[in-house]
């Protein structure tokens, strides 16, 4: 017969984890008051502006939507190795970006503000609380129920909160190159435990017990992925515009793949499941939870990845509030 796996050999384990990534999370809100503003953002290829936000520094500097980026303070966007080196402005420090528009291009100069309260609140700090909780709420359920299940989802919320906390920032360039390779592989290795945990609720999907193949499949692609952006995090390499386009489709594809496959197989098991069942498993939660969670952050990584220049959605820097939602997975655990 068998042996049932004892789950709660992991507890231990769990605790540490749980307790490293939570000083993580508390060093990298330290330092959320001391992020500089500049008042824009870039596409995914950082070749153009799609957003300038209203009295920030670029307005004032006369920095517009659909101008075409050639350097950031002084340094060619294609040469990563630089810019990564430079490191992040400080504060009322002066920066400046040179664009194209037409035939003509200018360097626009402008000082780096402190960030809106608003933004604070919206950005990483609404981040950082929602890492917390996932960070919890994950090893909760775990300690309540050791369940392949529930420790699937404890790990799921230690990535979770890993990718959500503000990652404390580092003056030298190799240990923060290194820390962000890190972090680009626990970020791919959450995509695929995240889609594997979806295959698996309420119990295994029929195409993952006939081609066991996928599991691996699903790990190996999210793994090379990360490992080809860890690996031009640390080599900084020259980054040039059709390069940078290239990479940021792949980006888009991936990560909105296996967002879009996650809700996929939670609409599979939805439809395939009766009513009853839908509410002793969870799934009315699970799926309302995975549609909110992701579903406008799912349309804004596809869409900017097949129209790249598009300029932001209304209300776009406030899409990855709606992750909240995804800690519904709680209530299937």
């Amino acid at each position: 017969m068998e042996q049932t796996p004892n789950y709660r050999r992991y507890k231990i384990l769990l605790l540490v984890l749980t307790g490293v990534v939570f000083i993580w999370g508390v060093i990298g809100a330290l330092d959320i008051t001391r992020i500089p503003y500049p008042g824009y953002t870039l596409s995914p290829d950082a070749s153009r502006v799609t957003l300038v936000r209203a009295g920030g520094p670029a307005e004032q500097a006369g920095i517009r939507v659909g101008d075409t980026v050639t350097q950031l303070n002084g340094i060619p966007i294609s040469d990563l190795a630089t810019l990564t080196e430079r490191g992040r402005p400080a504060i009322n420090s002066d920066g400046s970006l040179s664009v194209k528009r037409g035939a003509t291009e200018q360097t626009l100069t402008f000082k780096y503000a402190q960030q809106p309260l608003v933004d604070i609140i919206t950005g990483p700090g609404f981040l950082t609380l929602t890492g917390l909780a996932f960070l919890i709420l994950g090893l909760m359920v775990y300690l309540k129920n050791p369940t392949r299940l529930s420790t699937s989802f404890c790990i799921l919320s230690l990535l979770f909160a890993v990718a959500l906390f503000n990652a404390p920032y580092l003056a030298s360039s190799l240990p923060r190159r290194l820390i962000g390779a890190i972090l680009t592989m626990l970020f791919a290795i959450l995509l695929a435990v995240l889609l594997n945990y979806c295959l698996d609720f309420p119990s295994t999907k029929t195409i993952m017990i006939r081609r066991p193949w996928l599991r691996q499949a699903i790990y190996l692609i999210a793994g090379a992925w990360g490992i080809m952006l860890a690996t031009i995090t640390i080599t900084t390499p020259h980054m040039w515009g059709r390069r940078m386009m290239i990479l940021s489709i792949i980006n888009g594809l991936i990560i909105g793949g296996y967002l879009l496959l996650s809700v996929i197989s939670v609409i599979h098991s939805y439809i395939k499941a009766s009513a009853e069942d839908r509410r002793a498993t969870g799934l009315n939660f699970m799926l309302l939870g995975l549609v909110i969670g992701f579903g406008p952050i799912l349309l804004a990584i596809l869409l900017h990845t097949f129209i790249p220049h598009m300029a932001d959605l209304p209300g776009e820097r406030f899409y990855i509030m709606t992750m909240l939602a995804i800690l519904s997975f709680a209530k299937t655990s």
